[in-house]
């Protein structure tokens, strides 16, 4: 048997050799950060991310969708966040083709198809997939890898960018699909300093989820703009618990730019 030193020992061998590999986002070397909640977490000195890197084996769980968001009924928060902020463009820009993304059994997907809004949904979970495109069309619905090369005006992608294996690759499909005025809107919890053991968010489990990888903050957020050729907003919204809960647009064009830029920072009424 092992002793407790001894599995230290090794705890910390395996911790040394993920550091140093490279930053999803950067590309410069990371460096261990802490372990909580189950993970070793590496920080990027350079850009600010903090990520966990997981084994090979548990790519496989990654890709599995979840039917939480489906069981909740229709004016539940999970869908009103991100109704709203998807009509605040869709209304006030006159956009018509929305990517829904990561967007798993959410019903937001059926609720702006019934409303005449062309919604294409897009997730990894193949059973998830088929399941879409068998009750609403080979269109609607695709895997990220088959994604086809067609523009949007809008990418929703609420509580998605933690998710991100390889943030800067992820994201490049995204704005791939982006109109010259378009807009990436979303929103995560955000690292605010301190280690995520000591993280303010609505629930001590955030960064126990097996498939949250990417802590944010402003920094990394605004390098990954940078990085791909858009401009970087923050919103929030007074919601008392989620004080870690950050509201972000990425997005392009004078028009777009000009309406961002008119709306206001907190939003006391979102829902």
């Amino acid at each position: 048997f092992l002793s407790d030193g001894d599995l230290q020992a090794i705890g910390l061998t395996l911790r040394l050799a993920v550091a140093g590999a490279p930053c999803g986002l950067c590309g410069a070397g990371l460096v261990f950060y802490e372990h909580s909640h189950g993970k070793d977490w590496l920080l990027c000195p350079d850009c600010g991310l903090v990520a966990h890197l997981p084994p090979a084996g548990e790519a496989a769980v990654l890709d599995q969708g979840e039917a939480g968001g489906a069981k909740l009924p229709p004016d539940s928060l999970v869908h009103r966040r991100e109704r709203f902020f998807c009509d605040l463009f869709l209304e006030a820009m006159g956009w018509t083709d929305v990517l829904l993304y990561g967007v798993g059994w959410s019903l937001v997907f059926e609720q702006l198809r019934a409303r005449g809004v062309h919604a294409v949904g897009c997730d990894l979970w193949r059973p998830l997939i088929r399941q879409r495109r068998e009750a609403f069309g080979p269109d609607s619905f695709f895997h990220r890898d088959e994604l086809p090369e067609v523009s949007f005006d809008l990418i929703s992608a609420f509580e998605v960018f933690e998710h991100f294996a390889s943030p800067l690759r992820d994201v490049r499909v995204l704005t791939s699909r982006l109109r010259p005025e378009s807009a990436i809107v979303g929103c995560t919890d955000f690292r605010v300093g301190g280690p995520l053991s000591q993280h303010p968010g609505h629930s001590p489990d955030y960064w126990r989820h097996r498939t949250h990888l990417c802590a944010w903050n402003y920094s990394s957020m605004n390098r990954l703009a940078r990085l791909t050729g858009l401009t970087a907003s923050y919103f929030k919204v007074f919601l008392g618990s989620l004080g870690a809960k950050v509201f972000f647009v990425l997005h392009r064009g004078p028009k777009t730019a000009a309406y961002v830029q008119s709306l206001p920072k907190l939003f006391r009424k979102a829902f």
